[in-house]
């Protein structure tokens, strides 16, 4: 049995606010997002550490881009 995501239209404020940015950024609602709105600490928890990674400056953003995609090569991600 699978977890069913939250719908568009469903949920508060912050899961309205983190669907609309995630169509923004990606075009679509990913699943994970839709996963996460069902318990909105856990929503929010997600999207800050989203944002410190993004705001990282350690790495150049060409090899940062580079690391996510090898780790989800070698996890199997779709992305």
């Amino acid at each position: 049995m699978r977890i069913k995501g939250v719908k568009d239209g469903q949920g508060g404020l912050l899961v309205r606010l983190a669907f609309w940015l995630t169509r923004r950024k990606f075009g679509k609602v990913i699943e994970s997002v839709r996963l996460m709105a069902h318990n909105p600490r856990v929503l929010k928890a997600a999207g800050q550490f989203q944002l410190g990674l993004e705001k990282a400056n350690t790495l150049s953003g060409r090899l940062k881009h580079l690391v996510c995609l090898r780790t989800a090569q070698l996890i199997d991600c779709p992305f």
